[in-house]
């Protein structure tokens, strides 16, 4: 969604170059020197027997934060059929879904998954109707979508991160984290990286309507918090 072809090289955020060269993607049709920017205009993607499919973006909804996802309206090039393709936190892309397209087991596979410190992004899409897509709104499109699969990601901790870790802890600086990752993504590092132990409490707090709880990630108590 957000890649760019410069000095015939991809370049972008490092999950999306994962994802383009694990599909075998490949530029396609790009006319290096009449183009004037570094704009993708179509990739092609393999597929059944060998053979190759183009898809031309159309339209792109960028990443917000607080929607937790982004996708593209993209046509294929041959058959003229137009789809969205959207990716993003496995929770947000669920909820988008079509029950009858998720597997049993999904939600069980990510919290795994996440417990062990992967990153995780869930992938979906639809076929859109000719048109309908040119006024409507990414809400009114990035729905009933059909479920495709989870991508996950291993970023390894640098070696001096522990010795680090520990050192700051012992001259009594507190050691915090910062992340956009799932909460148990950002859990099972905390416990690799030595930030909290493997039998200390984490909470997640929440405020809503004027009271903030906490909830246990272990065990699921909720406590309200003067």
């Amino acid at each position: 969604h957000t890649l760019a072809y410069l000095e015939k090289e991809i370049l972008g955020d490092p999950m999306e170059e994962e994802l383009f060269d694990y599909a075998q993607a490949d530029i396609a049709n790009f006319d290096e020197k009449n183009s004037k920017d570094c704009e993708i205009k179509a990739i092609s993607v393999p597929y059944k027997n060998g053979k190759k499919v183009e898809l031309v973006p159309e339209r792109i909804f960028v990443f917000i934060p607080e929607l937790q996802r982004m996708s593209i309206i993209s046509r294929n090039a041959s058959t003229r059929r137009t789809y969205l393709f959207a990716k993003g936190s496995p929770e947000m892309i669920l909820k988008l879904c079509r029950p009858d397209s998720v597997p049993e087991d999904a939600k069980k596979a990510i919290k795994y998954l996440t417990n062990k410190g992967f990153r995780i992004l869930a992938h979906a899409f639809k076929e859109l109707d000719r048109g309908i897509y040119s006024d409507a709104t990414r809400e009114e499109l990035e729905t009933d979508l059909l479920f495709q699969g989870l991508s996950t990601f291993e970023n390894p901790l640098k070696a001096a991160t522990n010795d680090s870790i520990r050192r700051l802890k012992a001259n009594d600086i507190y050691v915090g984290m910062i992340t956009g990752d799932n909460l148990f993504t950002a859990q099972a590092i905390a416990k690799k990286s030595g930030i909290i132990t493997e039998d200390e409490s984490t909470w997640i707090y929440t405020f809503e309507n004027g009271q903030l709880t906490k909830k246990n990630m272990h065990n699921g108590s909720v406590v309200k918090v003067n």
